[in-house]
């Protein structure tokens, strides 16, 4: 059964409980997940300048100095850190709204590199100060997406900790969950690799490999190409996420 009693309830498992025993609602089901948008309004940054990126381009590099903040208008892109050892750790996957460049006081705290096309909105620091000053809504707007960014690293946190690779994956999923349109699907394109997807979660590339493979064997997800994935049952993928669902892989 879905609705295990469990300790620290999350947004997952309060999501879980209420699909106790019951055949779940693709649609209701998706919209029950939706968060708090961290996008920042396009409107308040009209005159900003443009800046286009090519895949793997770099927006600034761990250590530069901060110059600026960057509105993603377009694409993805990954924030990561290379460790003393030379691994990678890949700390966040941003998308179209997120803001980017804000962090640090005086130098970028990690790296930003494009998975896609990407065109960014270019604010200089110096605006961003200005504007704060001189413009309420912005200030507001800036201090609402910081905070939802710090309850998503919370929650990210959170599920790092966990023991079984497949709740880290099946989590990871719901995290950039995108509705298909007309049908009653889901889908998604990563456009990133399984390297990527190990790196973000902690996880070694064979062990993400595998648990798309049992999420696929169980007519959880389909995968029609090698960065798409298609969600068939979206209430077991909430379970899975949510450990509200016995997983005999423990592996992590």
């Amino acid at each position: 059964m879905i609705g295990a009693r469990l300790d620290h309830r999350t947004e997952w498992e309060e999501v879980a409980t209420m699909l106790a025993g019951t055949a779940a609602d693709t649609t209701a089901a998706y919209r029950g997940l939706q968060a708090r948008s961290s996008s920042f309004s396009e409107t308040l940054l009209v005159d900003a300048h443009m800046r286009h990126l090519a895949p793997h381009e770099h927006a600034f590099y761990e250590g530069d100095p901060q110059t600026h903040i960057y509105r993603i208008k377009c694409g993805m892109m990954r924030l990561y850190r290379l460790l003393a050892d030379g691994r990678r750790q890949v700390i966040a996957f941003r998308l179209p709204g997120h803001l980017i460049g804000l962090g640090e006081v005086d130098t970028q705290f990690c790296s930003a590199e494009a998975l896609t096309e990407v065109v960014l909105q270019c604010v200089p620091l110096s605006v961003v100060h200005r504007r704060m000053q001189e413009e309420p809504r912005f200030g507001s707007e800036l201090v609402r997406c910081l905070a939802v960014e710090l309850a998503e690293t919370r929650n990210q946190v959170a599920f790092l900790n966990r023991r079984s690779a497949l709740e880290k994956l099946a989590t990871f999923i719901l995290g950039f969950l995108t509705w298909s349109g007309e049908e009653i699907r889901l889908e998604l394109e990563l456009h990133m690799g399984r390297e990527d997807i190990a790196d973000y979660l902690g996880l070694t590339v064979e062990t993400v490999s595998r648990s798309f493979a049992r999420l696929k064997s169980r007519g959880v997800v389909s995968l029609p190409r090698a960065q798409t994935i298609v969600i068939h049952d979206i209430g077991r993928l909430i379970a899975l996420a949510a450990g509200a669902l016995k997983d005999d892989d423990a592996e992590g």
